[in-house]
């Protein structure tokens, strides 16, 4: 076992790295923090890019996304779900616009649409993996909204334990995009973000927000490593990738993480000294249709 101060000092240290050496990757703009590049590969599978996204006026809606996959059939399509939230209020939301509204937002978070690949990876693990779901929306949600991912430095620069204000959250989508925003929709998006981490574990507390280290879990770290694979990382570098710093895994404890997810057969995983190889033969299956 491991305390929180020990996981919040290794995370920090890997984040300064993964910013050091990362730069930009050509598909954000500077300062963004999280680099993620439009390559081919990462837009057929479902990542979103631009200035723009769903945590200007929600949250992860986690929530609304345990109940829709719970009750709902495993092979799902876009229609079943309008229906279900339009047609068959099954969120009990209160109007017809609202529903609408909500079923636009869940849209753009997680695509909702077992055409897209990191929704279909998505889908598949949620009956496996109740304990990790909200880490799964979480990367989901990051691969889809440029704003959310604006705000991962803000929690990988924290350790656990630490005050995380709300002001953190806006400050960071100053430094990435002054002046897009009104003070007051800037501000609104920075609450929005705030509780979309504390929604996947990261932050607790409803007034003073507080780092929290979370438990990572095999379906999880395959999902993080899957994602940086389609950002363009490989081999060793998958090991060090923020998407899974963003998992609190102390970087003495990645190996046995990913092997864990090995032994599970969600992931490939060889390693021989600095050789690392980790493949995806039925995620990308997936991504080349």
């Amino acid at each position: 076992m491991h305390s929180d101060e020990e996981a919040g000092s290794g995370l920090a240290a890997d984040a300064r790295h993964a910013a050091i050496a990362g730069g930009n990757n050509g598909g954000e703009m500077a300062g963004r923090g999280f680099d993620v590049g439009a390559s081919p590969d990462a837009v057929a599978a479902g990542f979103k890019f631009g200035t723009n996204g769903p945590h200007s006026s929600r949250t992860l809606m986690v929530d609304d996304l345990r109940v829709l996959l719970e009750r709902t059939p495993p092979g799902a399509a876009l229609d079943d779900f309008r229906r279900a939230i339009v047609d068959e209020n099954l969120l009990n939301k209160k109007t017809e616009s609202t529903r609408r509204e909500t079923l636009r937002r869940l849209r753009e978070l997680y695509a909702l649409d077992l055409r897209v690949p990191i929704f279909e990876v998505l889908r598949a693990y949620w009956p496996y993996d109740a304990a990790g779901r909200p880490l799964l929306a979480l990367l989901v949600a990051l691969a889809r909204d440029p704003l959310l991912r604006i705000s991962v430095s803000v929690i990988l620069d924290s350790r656990p334990g630490g005050e995380v204000p709300v002001s953190s959250f806006d400050e960071a989508l100053s430094r990435a995009m002054p002046g897009h925003f009104s003070p007051k929709i800037q501000a609104a998006t920075a609450r929005h973000i705030a509780s979309s981490w504390e929604q996947s574990g990261h932050l607790t507390g409803r007034l003073r927000k507080t780092r929290v280290a979370v438990r990572p879990t095999p379906w999880a770290v395959t999902l993080a490593l899957f994602l940086a694979h389609l950002a363009g990382e490989r081999g060793e570098y998958l090991l060090s990738s923020q998407w899974l710093l963003l998992l609190d895994i102390r970087p003495s404890d990645v190996g046995e993480q990913v092997a864990a997810a090995h032994r599970l057969g969600l992931v490939n995983f060889f390693r021989s000294g600095s050789v690392v190889q980790i493949a995806f033969p039925a995620l990308l299956k997936a991504t080349q249709g």
